[in-house]
This record gives structure tokens, C-alpha cells and sequence, in this order.
């Protein structure tokens, strides 16, 4: 039963990882238990996956949004042509973008 809600769980991107403590759970009781669990073996595949995909994604978005509200920390409010790239920056938001 855990192998099934731990692999349902492992779908959902923000319960990546407690599916997969879950799973990892749900396969060392049913070792012990000398017994397979096939839902547990792939929810655990399955998580281990969509967190690796997940921090990937993570990796490559907050960089250059950390960078933006630097150069916004730096120019101050308004609208800021820097280069190629256009800042927008209030109080509390930052946008930026970059023309080709």
C-alpha cells in the first residue's frame, strides 16, 4: 500500500521527494518481508528522475533572475535599458528581457 501512494506521489513535481522517501520506505518493508514491490521500485525511479528534473530546471531559471534583481539593486526603480537587455524594476518585482 505505501509503494502505491509513494509511486502516485512521485507524479507530482512539489512531493518528488516524499514520494521517494516513501517508495524507498515501501521497498525496505517489503524486503524484509522477503516480498517484491514493483509499485515502491518504480516510484522511486520515477521520483529520483523528476527531482533530478526538477533541480536541472531550478538551475537553469534562478541564475539569471538573481542576477536581474542585482543589476535592479544596482540601477534602482524604473525602466533600464542595459545593452541588448531592458530592466523593469519596482519595489517589489523585477523583469527583464532581451531583444535580439
Amino acid at each position: 500500500m505505501l509503494g502505491i501512494v509513494g509511486f502516485a506521489m512521485s507524479f507530482v513535481s512539489f512531493l518528488d521527494i516524499a514520494g521517494t522517501v516513501l517508495c524507498i520506505v515501501a521497498l525496505v518493508m517489503a524486503r524484509r518481508a522477503k516480498r517484491r514491490n514493483g509499485f515502491a521500485l518504480a516510484g522511486l525511479i520515477i521520483g529520483v528522475v523528476g527531482i533530478l528534473f526538477t533541480a536541472g530546471i531550478l538551475a537553469l531559471i534562478i541564475p539569471p533572475i538573481a542576477l536581474a534583481a542585482e543589476e535592479c539593486n544596482r540601477l534602482a526603480q524604473g525602466t533600464h535599458v542595459v545593452g541588448k537587455t531592458t530592466y523593469t524594476c519596482t519595489p517589489t518585482s523585477v523583469s527583464f528581457y532581451t531583444t535580439p
